[in-house]
Order: structure tokens, then sequence, then C-alpha cells
């Protein structure tokens, strides 16, 4: 499972070097050799980062949806803002620049790991929308409907 929060740097180019326990991770969890991700823009103004197996069960779900006027709305978005990324020697992604404007991604970013895919977020946009949602932790439904 991809898990836990990251503050990472990018470079000039708008690269981030994806920590090495990530790295791991992905490397057991999907394809040993594979270096492919899909990155699109995601609720709350963030990114998602989706390791290439992944996005191929994304893809077949995004197929099968009803051929509406919301449906073909919604795709043009979420597949015209996709981009395919992949890591360098360095283990560094390329973070394509409109994407990085939609997340109001500048300098630093926030990495975080939920359970198949990563998000990328601007470090005030985390930290409000934290703020925002720590407080409802305790009661929120979903938590409820689980066996901790």
């Amino acid at each position: 499972m991809l898990l836990g929060e990251y503050r990472l740097s990018l470079d000039e180019k708008g690269r981030l070097s994806v920590p090495a326990a990530v790295r791991q991770t992905l490397h057991e969890l999907y394809a040993p050799h594979d270096t492919t991700f899909v990155v699109t823009k995601y609720f709350e103004q963030c990114l998602v980062l989706y390791p290439k197996a992944v996005w191929l069960d994304i893809q077949a779900q995004l197929l099968g949806l009803r051929n509406d006027a919301s449906t073909r709305a919604f795709l043009r978005q979420f597949c015209a803002s996709a981009s395919v990324c992949h890591l360098d020697r360095q283990g560094r992604l390329l973070i394509p620049l409109k994407l990085r404007q939609y997340a109001g991604i500048e300098t630093e970013a926030l990495l975080i790991g939920v359970l198949k895919k990563l998000e990328l977020w601007s470090p005030a946009r985390w930290e409000a929308y934290d703020a925002s949602e720590s407080a409802r932790f305790d009661s929120h439904a979903r938590l409820m409907e689980l066996q901790l």
C-alpha cells in the first residue's frame, strides 16, 4: 500500500524526487521495471498520480461509463489534463507546468500515499484542507463503517 506524507522540493524544471520508500513500494506492488505514471487533475485541486497498472483499471472503468453529455464533459476534463510521466534514473518525476499551475504547486509539494495512488498537493492547500477535515475525523461516516 502507498501510505504516508512526504514534503518534497521541485527543481527548476518542475521535477520532484520520489522518496526511496515510495519507489520501493511501487516496485514491490506493481511492476519491477515499470516507472510509468499517469498524472492528472483530481478533487480539491490536487493532482493524482496513478501507477500504470492502476491506471489500466481506471481506464477500464472510464470506458464502461455511459455515453451522455455529463460523462463526456467529465472525460474530456479528466483525460485532457492527463499526462504520462516516467521516473528518471535518479527517481525524479517531471510534473507538467499546466498541472502544477492547476494544483498551485510552485517550489514545494506534498506527496501523499492513498492506498493505490499518490496525491500531490500544494502544501498551503493541504494544510487548509487538513485543518478543515481533521475536526471531522472522529465522526466521519466512513470511519464508523470500519471495524478498527
